[in-house]
């Protein structure tokens, strides 16, 4: 009643991590605070940036991801996004003729609870980017996905390209 959300959204953990029997009473608490200071957004949204016919797709898929994403697409040597788009998790996205041509550095942050205030997560999982630039060159079938995974299985032959960043080094 008084929106301290944040606070009471803490205290409601602590309860909880205090006394785990506690849980089934404060998990309506909990839920109902988290609503009222995050409210759901809908997952493929966030999306700006040139919509033009004959550009490549981007899909995103984040069905067996375990955390929300933002993934933001700069062009290379800017330090602005041209393109970001949440997916929450347990969710996938493509989005047609969205990416303009050229090349584009692809930045991805991870966590829970986004924040639309801050534009930020309330509990970050991290900061990454893609080391290659990627190329998107406009043709009309051609695209690129990425799929998003949990980490405790990494099949053989698999190498990642992406570096983790400090949070001032993701674009705006």
């Amino acid at each position: 009643a008084l929106k301290h959300y944040d606070e009471a959204i803490a205290d409601y953990e602590k309860a909880i991590a205090i006394d785990p029997s506690q849980k089934a009473i404060v998990a309506h608490y909990l839920e109902t605070a988290l609503s009222l200071r995050y409210p759901p957004i809908p997952s493929g949204s966030v999306v700006k940036g040139s919509w033009q016919p004959g550009n490549h797709f981007l899909a995103i898929d984040n069905a067996k991801g375990t955390s929300d994403i933002l993934v933001a697409l700069a062009p290379r040597g800017s330090k602005g996004a041209q393109l970001a788009v949440y997916v929450a998790k347990g969710f996938s996205h493509t989005f047609e003729q969205a990416v303009p041509p050229g090349p584009y550095d692809i930045y991805i942050t991870f966590g829970q609870r986004w924040d639309i205030t801050t534009r930020s997560f309330a509990k970050e999982g991290g900061y990454l980017k893609w080391e290659l630039p990627q190329y998107f060159q406009g043709s009309p079938r051609q695209g690129y996905t990425m799929t998003f995974i949990d980490y405790r299985a990494i099949p053989a032959g698999w190498s990642y390209t992406l570096s983790p960043i400090s949070k001032d080094q993701f674009p705006v």
